[in-house]
């Protein structure tokens, strides 16, 4: 009877440890495992900001400002390079949707080559562009285009603006012509511009290196015509 007294007492008190043991687990904070996700609440997005509005609704002027670019492409017989050049400042003034006027400065010492990697020539082709054979950098470190006008032209449910500007390179200055799409949001505070590919002539800029017109060997020739699109951002 002893015995059994003994086991049943051993009995009781290991159910009491175990459920003290359990009750203090319970209470103890779990860690959280790394693959434990945490859903916080987030501040709903604005949709105003980037939707369109009509553009012949936006009037004023506007402060040109980064990443405002112009790509360029340019080629020779044996291949064709790309890159970019950066546009540092410029204003543009709209009045119902019609460009008035603006210029915009073009920061030639920011020339570069993107189709190229150091190991292939990158830095050799962007130190050659700003040399006096092509741009002349040191002595002409910016170039500009200066809008004289635009017209309207309405088609398949899009507004083209064609712009008449001149575009002075190296001191010298030759009008040029484009077409532009143009973009408001942001309640007609912002502007995002761009343009179908275009063509300048850099002979005309009295860039001449390896030019056609100066009797240059057939499969040395670098093409006169330097491809251009233009793409801008502007603020009110």
């Amino acid at each position: 009877m002893k015995e059994y007294h003994s086991v049943l007492l051993c009995f009781i008190v290991a159910c009491c440890f175990i459920s003290c043991k359990n009750g203090i687990e319970q209470n103890k904070e779990i860690p959280i495992q790394d693959s434990t996700v945490i859903i916080q609440a987030q501040t709903p997005i604005d949709t105003t900001v980037d939707k369109e509005v009509g553009l012949d609704t936006v009037s004023g002027t506007f402060n040109i400002e980064a990443p405002s670019t112009i790509n360029w492409t340019a080629s020779d017989p044996s291949s064709t390079h790309i890159g970019t050049v950066d546009i540092s400042s410029g204003t543009i003034e709209i009045k119902n949707g019609k460009i008035l006027n603006g210029n915009f400065i073009i920061n030639m010492k920011s020339i570069h080559s993107t189709d190229l990697s150091v190991d292939d020539g990158k830095e050799r082709l962007e130190k050659h562009l700003s040399s006096a054979d092509f741009f002349n950098v040191q002595s002409h470190p910016e170039a500009k285009v200066t809008i004289k006008k635009s017209i309207l032209i309405k088609a398949n449910d899009k507004t083209r603006h064609h712009i008449i500007a001149d575009l002075t390179i190296k001191n010298i200055t030759k009008p040029i012509e484009f077409d532009a799409f143009i973009i408001a949001s942001n309640n007609g505070k912002l502007l995002t511009a761009t343009t179908p590919s275009f063509e300048i002539n850099r002979t005309l800029y009295d860039i001449k290196f390896r030019s056609g017109l100066l009797n240059t060997v057939k499969d040395k020739i670098i093409s006169d015509k330097i491809g251009i699109v233009v793409n801008l951002r502007a603020k009110k």
